[in-house]
C-alpha cells in the first residue's frame, strides 16, 4: 500500500500563538507543580519572545496548555507545530528516567477534575529526556528524543514511545549534517497527523523539513482507532535526582495549528457545518439600564459534559427601546459571589451551554475581553449581520472547569436606557 503524502497540500492556519508581548493568558493554561525542593518552579515570559519554565527541583512540573481542544475533521490532515528549547540543560542525571520534556497534541487524565466525559488521554507528542548515558548503550545518542503515542480511554492509559535510534525514516544519528545527538538548542517541531490513523512526526533544519517517524496506522499499535481531540501541550517534570542546583529549563517561542483547506478556497470554516444556536430564555427579557457602573446582565458557559467542545463563533444581540448612550462588555471569570449566587440554568438539551440571570459582580473588573459603545440612536446591533469569532474562545481550563463569560452593561449619560439583549453562537 502506498503512504500517504503529506506534501503538497494546502492548509488553512487555525490558531497561532508568538509570545512577543506576553503569555498568552486568554487562550492558555498552566499548571506550576512544586516538588517541595529549596527552589520555586516558575513560568516567566520574558521580552526576547518566550516563555521560560524553570523546574529547579526534584518534582517540580510546569505545563502549559491551550484552553481549546482541537478536533480532527473528517480524514483531513491536521498539522501541528512548536518551536522550543527542550531543555537547555545536557547534564546526565543517575536517574534513568531524568528530567522529561513533551511538546505536542495531547492532554492528561491525570490533570482533569474527572467530569463525566472528560476523562482518558489522547494524542501525540515529542519527548526529550536527560538520562543516565549508561544505561542506553552503544550508538544511542546521549540525550535521545522520542516521539510518543498516548492513548487512554477512562483512564492515564499508557504511552508507546518510540526512541530515536529506532525512528523509521531518519534517526539523525548519521555521520552527516544531520547527526544530532543535543536536543538542547532551539527547533521547530511539527505532527501532522489525520482522524483515520495517519501520524507523522518530523522536525525543522536549516529550514529544511526533516521526517523523523511515520505510522501508517497508529491503530494496528493501539488495537483501536482513537478520537483525536486535543490542545496544543508543552511540558517539562524535574525527575532527576541530581537536579539540586542544576538547572532544568524549557523555553517555548512559538505554536501553531493548521487544517488541510477542505474546498481549496482557503477558508475551512465555511466547509463546516455548524449548528446556529439562541438563547431564546433571556431574548424576550426588558432590562433598564440605570447604573453609570457595570451590572451583569447574564452570564454563560459550557456544561459539564461538553467543556472540551470549545464555542468560538458567538455575538451579543440587543435591540433598545429607551434610547439612551450605554456600552457593554463581555468580562471572563468575574467574582459572581459579591450577592446572590449564580443559580445555572440549562439553555436546552440540544445546547451545549448553561446560564445564569441572578449573580452579583464583584467591584473591581479586570479581565474584560471585549467592550462596545453605542450611541443613543441605536436601534439594534447591526444590520445584516452574521455570526462571528467571539473575542475570546468559550472554553474550560486544563482541569475541566468551564470559564465563565459574563455580560455586562452601564449608561454612559444621565438617560435611563430600556433594552432587549439575547446571545447566539454557533455549535
Amino acid at each position: 500500500m502506498a503512504s500517504m503524502n503529506c506534501e503538497n497540500k494546502n492548509y488553512v492556519l487555525v490558531s497561532d500563538f508568538n509570545f512577543d508581548t506576553d503569555k498568552e493568558t486568554t487562550q492558555w493554561d498552566e499548571i506550576i507543580d512544586d516538588g517541595g525542593g529549596v527552589n520555586t518552579p516558575t513560568s516567566t515570559w520574558l521580552i526576547d519572545g518566550y516563555v521560560e519554565m524553570k523546574v529547579p527541583d526534584v518534582g517540580d512540573r510546569i505545563v502549559r496548555q491551550t484552553t481549546e481542544y482541537y478536533r480532527t475533521k473528517g480524514g483531513k490532515m491536521t498539522k501541528a507545530q512548536f518551536t522550543a528549547v527542550l531543555n537547555i540543560n545536557t547534564i546526565a542525571s543517575t536517574d534513568v528516567s531524568g528530567s522529561i520534556s513533551r511538546v505536542g497534541v495531547f492532554d492528561n487524565h491525570d490533570d482533569k477534575t474527572v467530569l463525566v466525559g472528560d476523562v482518558g488521554n489522547t494524542g501525540f507528542f515529542f519527548e526529550y529526556r536527560v538520562t543516565d548515558t549508561t544505561t542506553l548503550g552503544a550508538g544511542i545518542p546521549t540525550h535521545p528524543l522520542y516521539v510518543g503515542i498516548r492513548y487512554g480511554t477512562t483512564d492515564a492509559g499508557t504511552d508507546t514511545l518510540i526512541r530515536q535510534d529506532e525512528f523509521n525514516i531518519n534517526d539523525l544519528n548519521r555521520n552527516s549534517h544531520l547527526k544530532i545527538v543535543d536536543w538542547s538548542k532551539i527547533y521547530t517541531f511539527e505532527i501532522m497527523y489525520n482522524s483515520i490513523g495517519f501520524v507523522e512526526w518530523a522536525v525543522y533544519l536549516d529550514g529544511e523539513r526533516i521526517v523523523l517517524h511515520r505510522e501508517q496506522n497508529v491503530a494496528s499499535i493501539l488495537n483501536k482507532l482513537p478520537s483525536f481531540n486535543a490542545p496544543l501541550r508543552v511540558e517539562i517534570t524535574n525527575s532527576d535526582t541530581l537536579s539540586a542546583g542544576l538547572l532544568h529549563e524549557m523555553r517555548h517561542f512559538h505554536s501553531s495549528i493548521y487544517i488541510e483547506d477542505y474546498d481549496g478556497f482557503g477558508d475551512t470554516e465555511q466547509s463546516v457545518i455548524y449548528k446556529l444556536k439562541h438563547l431564546t430564555d433571556i431574548s424576550n427579557l426588558v432590562y433598564t439600564i440605570d447604573s453609570n457602573s457595570y451590572i451583569p446582565i447574564f452570564s454563560f458557559r459550557l456544561k459539564e459534559e461538553f467543556v472540551r467542545n470549545p464555542i468560538k463563533l458567538y455575538e451579543i444581540l440587543y435591540l433598545v427601546h429607551r434610547h439612551g448612550p450605554f456600552s457593554y462588555a463581555i468580562v471572563k471569570d468575574v467574582d459572581l459571589s459579591t450577592g446572590n449566587s449564580p443559580v445555572w440554568i440549562d439553555a436546552g438539551s440540544d445546547k451545549t451551554i448553561e446560564y445564569d440571570i441572578t449573580a452579583n459582580v464583584a467591584t473591581s473588573i479586570t479581565d474584560v475581553l471585549y467592550e462596545q459603545y453605542v450611541d443613543r440612536n441605536s436601534l439594534c446591533n447591526r444590520n445584516n449581520s452574521k455570526i462571528l469569532v467571539g473575542p475570546a474562545v468559550l472554553t474550560s481550563d486544563i482541569g475541566g472547569t468551564a470559564h465563565i463569560f459574563t455580560l455586562l452593561v452601564r449608561k454612559l449619560g444621565q438617560e435611563k436606557v430600556t433594552v432587549n439583549f439575547g446571545l447566539r453562537w454557533a455549535e
